[in-house]
């Protein structure tokens, strides 16, 4: 009969260690998991930077355009004094606005389509974001739920270690030759 209890006690703490060490595992998944999304932060980071530099060289870009655009102003300015001259250099003229006209919608129609990605991006971002929160928000209850099954094992297991204690008495008793007491 000891040999049973003493299996029985055995088995059990197995048990018991073995959910301790599926807890465990669980645990570092869910570490894992999160120290992926924060990799995953940090890359989104690193583009919204690499986004930011290509807006600003676009920018610098547009300031250069505004540049030409002055300079071609005072170009017409100088073109009503000295009509004649004008006449002979429209042309040129002419060419180089449409050239210079037809590169900048060129630029913008770039901008438009960055900004439509950035905007594709955007929405992907928040999606993925409500994905991950939806992701967290499960892990709480999940580990909420592995708390409450560790409390109620260890009740279990103070409950089986004082049905031990008692059965060991009574074999106790029982090997010393007096009567067994009543379990309680």
């Amino acid at each position: 009969m000891r040999k049973t209890v003493a299996q029985a006690i055995e088995r059990l703490e197995q048990r018991v260690v073995e959910g301790f060490e599926g807890i465990g595992r669980r645990f570092d998944g869910i570490d894992g998991r999160l120290d992926r999304i924060d990799g995953r932060f940090d890359g989104i980071d690193g583009r919204f930077d690499g986004i930011d530099g290509r807006l600003e060289r676009i920018d610098g870009r547009l300031d250069g355009h505004d540049d030409r655009f002055e300079r071609i102003d005072k170009q017409f300015l100088e073109v009503a004094r000295r009509f004649d001259a004008v006449d002979r250099q429209f042309g040129a003229l002419d060419t180089k606005v449409e050239g210079q006209r037809a590169e900048v919608h060129g630029q913008l129609d770039a901008v438009c389509q960055q900004l439509d990605r950035l905007q594709t991006e955007y929405h992907m971002l928040v999606a993925g974001m409500q994905r991950i929160e939806e992701q967290m928000s499960q892990d709480r209850e999940d580990r909420a739920r592995l708390t409450a099954q560790v409390t109620d094992l260890r009740e279990r297991v103070k409950e089986l270690e004082a049905r031990l204690k008692e059965l060991q008495a009574r074999l106790d008793e029982e090997d010393r030759g007096a009567p067994p007491s009543k379990p309680s």
